[in-house]
C-alpha cells in the first residue's frame, strides 16, 4: 500500500513536470471520500517525511496527511499546457535547457519581487529578489536534477546536467 502511494505521488509530480503544467489549487482527495483544496500561492513547501504528506503555508500553518489516508492528488482544471511557443504571455521562459552553470529567465512577469527555485522534492533551494523581466542565474552549486522555477505564479522547469 504504502509503495502503491509513493509510486502515484511520483507519477503525479512527473506528469506535471513533463506536461510543464501550472495550477492555481492541488486538490487532495481522501479515501473516504473528502477533498481538501489548497491554492498554490499560499503553499511554501510540500514534502514527505515518516509516511507524510506535509504541507508548510506561507502563513506557518501546517497540514499533515498520511500516505494511508491519501488516495489522489492533482490541480484543477486550471492547469496549463505549453503549447510549443517558447515566448508567450504567462509563461517564464528558461533557457538554456538543460543547463550547465547558468540559466536565463525570460518573460518575469511585471510586479514579481522574488524568483523562486524548488527541486523536486518541494525544497526551495534559491530564493532571488528581481527587478527586471530578464534574469542571469548561477545554478553551478545545484546538484544535476530537474528543478521548478516560480515568478508571482508563473512556473516553468529546467534541467541542471
Amino acid at each position: 500500500m504504502r509503495q502503491t502511494s509513493y509510486l502515484l505521488i511520483v507519477f503525479f509530480f512527473f506528469n506535471l513536470v513533463l506536461m510543464e503544467g501550472y495550477s492555481q489549487k492541488l486538490t487532495i482527495k481522501l479515501y473516504n471520500g473528502s477533498e481538501n483544496s489548497e491554492q498554490l500561492n499560499t503553499i511554501q513547501k510540500l514534502y514527505f517525511s515518516n509516511d507524510e504528506l506535509i504541507i508548510d503555508f506561507k502563513s506557518g500553518a501546517e497540514d499533515f496527511y498520511t500516505l494511508n489516508e491519501i488516495r489522489k492528488l492533482y490541480f484543477d482544471a486550471t492547469v496549463s499546457i505549453d503549447d510549443g511557443d517558447g515566448l508567450k504571455a504567462g509563461k517564464l521562459y528558461v533557457y538554456p535547457n538543460p543547463a550547465g552553470d547558468f540559466i536565463i529567465v525570460k518573460e518575469i512577469p511585471d510586479g514579481a519581487d522574488y524568483l523562486t527555485i524548488y527541486r523536486m522534492d518541494g525544497l526551495l533551494v534559491l530564493n532571488l529578489r528581481i527587478s527586471d523581466n530578464e534574469k542571469k542565474i548561477d545554478i553551478q552549486n545545484l546538484a544535476s536534477g530537474l528543478y521548478l522555477i516560480n515568478a508571482a505564479g508563473y512556473t516553468s522547469k529546467f534541467i541542471k546536467k
